[in-house]
């Protein structure tokens, strides 16, 4: 913040060229991870009543009397929502890698 206000930089422009940069490229693999364990996770909450895929899942499977091909889809879509949410974190926090190093 200093060298981007003594280079004449307001404090709105230092936070968004200088600072924000700086912030996200670090927090972004701890947050990604955080949203692929809570994704994770709502098939824990399913026990605590919260409606998500898996709950919703059991109950289709107890109207079809169908359990296996249920909890397969199930299981198939868990594995590509965290599948796409982990790639899609990679890509976002090299990409940030990148920038990083063509600023420098």
């Amino acid at each position: 913040m200093e060298a981007a206000r003594t280079l004449g930089l307001s404090h709105r422009q230092a936070m968004r060229k200088v600072i924000w940069p700086q912030a996200i490229k670090n927090a972004l693999p701890g947050v990604g991870n955080e949203f692929v364990v809570n994704l994770k996770d709502t098939a824990v909450l399913s026990v605590i009543s919260v409606v998500d895929l898996f709950y919703s899942v059991r109950q289709g499977a107890s109207a079809t009397y169908r359990y296996y091909e249920s909890f397969m889809i199930a299981a198939v879509l868990y594995l590509i929502l965290t599948f796409i949410s982990s790639k899609l974190v990679d890509y976002l926090a090299k990409r940030l890698d990148q920038t990083a190093e063509v600023k420098a």
